[in-house]
């Protein structure tokens, strides 16, 4: 019983006095500022160094006495910076390791380069000459400024000479900064020479990033540089028209398609153009900016079954597409594929109503046949689409009361019977009356005699 009054009478003592002690920080601070107070008294009654090399060299120091990075005192050995600020060799290795080599000074946030690495020397010794840093150090330290955003880093290096377009890892300091949307970054690295055409994994160029990442920003960036090739394709072909219209940017596929030398006309693969992708996608915004472009050429076939741009539309059902691309001037509403298909077959093929009525409504021939002998009404048949089959039946009796028109107007003349000619010689005769009685009444008035005579 009494071990154990004991024990708690030593543990209540322990509590009160860690209760009043203050933590244990400002405690260490308060043990550096009295060694710091007891070294700066000792080193006023020391006498002064007689040569002034070693009087400059100790100045910074003397001016800076605790540590930036732990408020301790500095010593009698500092580590210094390009800057001309000091650090304990430890706290500054600790400090620059994890902002890595675009790392700053703890007090100015000036950049530390490759070739400013801090270095511990006596209080007395001049510092050594700096190593000038290598290409390729500059290069690495260019990358690591631009991924972090130091924009003062980056232009010191760019001075110095790193080259924005040296790929370490997969990536320049160039692709770093269109990855980042850092358009201050790209036009700065565009004015020290950066590569706008430049090509990345599987030949995309960092215009195809730019369409990629939705930035409009970075695109008028990339677009304004001198030398931009828009029309470059990657290793399959696709250009950044096509990467723009696969991932459903509208405001980059307008402003591309209002770029001077854009070819929207360019297939990849088998042919397709960006405007059969839009077709596919059925963008109607995207097919309306790719057909408001200079230079399209909506009749394009494809490589593979030869299929052009309404004909996709048409096998895919997107009945409004058709309506778009019918409105277009010197469309080809009766082209045919290889296998003699038009579009009115295809779309009959694939039980698309809206598709067939489209067609029709634009006057789309409901004679031709493919290479099987077979025409749209045929295929809807087969289908056994009754609404399909009925608007081919009318459109084909129209189409038969129109030529029957044709042949009897252009090619049947009515000939002039003998009821004919009588009227004409009767009309003819009637103006002749008329104009001899016309005649009679002026004649007097003219040859009137005088009074007198």
């Amino acid at each position: 019983m009494k071990r154990c009054l004991y024990v708690l009478g030593v543990l209540l003592t322990l509590s009160v006095e860690a209760f009043q002690r203050p933590n244990l920080q400002d405690e260490a601070m308060q043990r550096a500022g009295e060694a710091a107070q007891r070294r700066r008294a000792a080193r006023h009654t020391q006498p002064a160094e007689p040569t002034s090399a070693s009087q400059s060299s100790t100045s910074t120091a003397a001016e800076q006495e605790n540590c930036a990075v732990c408020l301790e005192d500095l010593g009698e050995t500092p580590a210094s910076l390009g800057c001309g600020h000091h650090f304990h060799q430890a706290c500054i290795d600790e400090w620059l390791s994890r902002g890595g080599a675009a790392a700053t000074c703890p007090l100015c946030r000036a950049p530390q380069l490759p070739g400013e690495e801090p270095r511990q020397r006596p209080a007395g010794q001049r510092a050594a000459p700096q190593q000038v840093p290598s290409q390729a150090e500059n290069d690495i330290a260019l990358i690591a400024a631009v991924r972090n955003h130091n924009y003062d880093a980056v232009r010191v290096l760019l001075d110095r000479g790193a080259n924005p377009n040296v790929r370490i890892a997969g990536g320049s300091a160039f692709s770093q900064a269109v990855v980042s949307s850092n358009i201050n970054m790209i036009n700065l690295l565009l004015e020290h020479g950066a590569d706008v055409n430049a090509g990345g994994p599987q030949g995309r160029t960092l215009l195809v990033t730019a369409v990629m990442g939705g930035n409009v920003g970075v695109l008028n960036a990339l677009l304004g540089a001198p030398g931009i090739n828009v029309n470059a394709r990657d290793a399959s072909g696709k250009t950044a028209l096509f990467f723009a219209v696969e991932w459903g940017n509208v405001a980059a596929v307008r402003r591309l398609c209002g770029i001077e030398g854009i070819d929207v006309n360019l297939g990849y693969e088998n042919g397709t153009t960006v405007l059969m992708v839009a077709v596919r996608s059925g963008n109607i915004q995207i097919a309306s900016a790719l057909l408001g472009a200079r230079g399209i050429n909506v009749n394009l076939h494809e490589n593979g079954r030869g299929a052009t741009a309404l004909m996709l539309a048409a096998y895919w059902g997107r009945s409004e597409m058709v309506s778009l691309l019918l409105g277009v001037p010197g469309i080809e509403k009766n082209a045919i594929d290889r296998d003699g298909n038009t579009a009115l077959i295809v779309a009959a093929m694939r039980d698309h109503s809206a598709a067939v009525n489209q067609l029709l409504k634009y006057g789309a021939d409901t004679t031709i046949r493919n290479s099987q002998g077979e025409t749209a009404l045929d295929a809807a048949q087969a289908k056994g689409n009754q609404n399909i089959v009925t608007m081919l039946e009318n459109a084909a009796a129209d189409e038969e009361a129109r030529r029957r028109r044709l042949r009897r107007d252009f090619f049947e003349p009515a000939p002039a019977g003998p009821s004919s000619q009588g009227e004409a010689m009767q009309r003819s005769g009637e103006e002749a009356q008329r104009r001899r009685a016309s005649s009679r009444r002026r004649s007097p008035e003219v040859s009137a005699p005088l009074p007198g005579d």
